[in-house]
């Protein structure tokens, strides 16, 4: 669901995919407590991979 959200989808759209009523989507509030966030608008920061840095071999 978070990735979805994150997508930009719709509840509507979200519940489609997933099977589910669009009513089960209105209180997101578990996965916001589980990712430590507070709003959707910060989903998409929150599911970015973070890049990892690595040494070039022979540099």
């Amino acid at each position: 669901m978070a990735e979805l959200a994150a997508q930009g989808r719709s509840n509507c759209e979200i519940a489609a995919q997933m099977f589910v009523c669009p009513h089960r989507l209105r209180q997101p509030r578990e996965a916001y407590i589980k990712l430590g966030i507070s709003s959707r608008a910060h989903l998409g920061a929150e599911l970015t991979p973070t890049p990892v840095l690595t040494a070039c071999p022979g540099a």
